[in-house]
């Protein structure tokens, strides 16, 4: 019962800061729809000032390294920006990708320790620019030949990790040898691996219950055999 207290703690206290900044966001929403416009001029603090209101969290410690249009399809275009946090033994890498109405798309987060990927994430954010989850896979110095062969080699995963995310904070994580699946739509966590742990913070609720199906499942399907 106690970690289900702190989550209800966390949550109540997320609520809060939810409500402070409802009106940002929702007048964010609408701002976005100028990011076609500052992309086309390269103004890259009017784009800066753009991603700071519509995503939670977002700061001024992220600096835009590139900025571009990129074609995904058959008369299909995106935006692309691409932003760098360095610090003192690492830099981390964000990838956004939006339409060109500025609703989102997409978004990828690396870091980069000596030179080499150590972590790489697919982050979940919702239109009104919350951040909900980020997926991460965790990267060894061994490589792999891809599969097929034609394909690139690829690193060894260490191990996968889900960052849980409320008022642009971590608030729970956590690890498993398998990977973590989150819904592109709702951007909330879908599934959750068997052996899956908390790493950091409280326990929260819709991933202990997931992770709790997949161990009933596991366990019936042993009494099976």
């Amino acid at each position: 019962m106690r970690f289900l207290a702190n989550a209800i703690l966390v949550m109540s206290t997320v609520t809060v800061v939810d409500a402070c900044h409802a009106e940002s966001r929702l007048s964010a929403g609408v701002v976005m729809a100028q990011l076609r416009e500052a992309v086309e001029r390269r103004d890259s603090a009017k784009v800066g000032e753009l991603k700071r209101r519509w995503e939670e969290g977002w700061d001024k410690k992220w600096s835009l390294v590139e900025i571009s249009f990129e074609d995904i399809g058959w008369f299909q275009r995106r935006i692309a920006l691409k932003w760098e946090r360095p610090s003192e033994s690492e830099t981390r890498i964000r990838q956004d990708s939006f339409t060109l109405d500025g609703a989102f798309a997409s978004a990828l987060e690396s870091v980069a320790k000596g030179g080499r990927t150590i972590a790489a994430a697919e982050v979940s954010i919702t239109q009104d620019g919350r951040i909900r989850a980020r997926n991460w896979s965790y990267f060894g110095t061994k490589v792999r030949q891809g599969l097929p062969a034609s394909f690139p080699p690829m690193p060894e995963v260490l191990y996968h990790e889900l960052e849980i995310v409320e008022g642009g904070r971590v608030v729970s994580a956590y690890r498993s040898k398998l990977n973590f699946h989150v819904n592109v739509d709702t951007a909330e966590p879908e599934d959750a691996p068997s052996d899956a742990t908390l790493v950091s913070g409280v326990r929260w609720p819709a991933v202990e219950r997931l992770i709790a199906a997949q161990r009933a499942e596991s366990a019936k399907q042993k009494e099976k055999q």
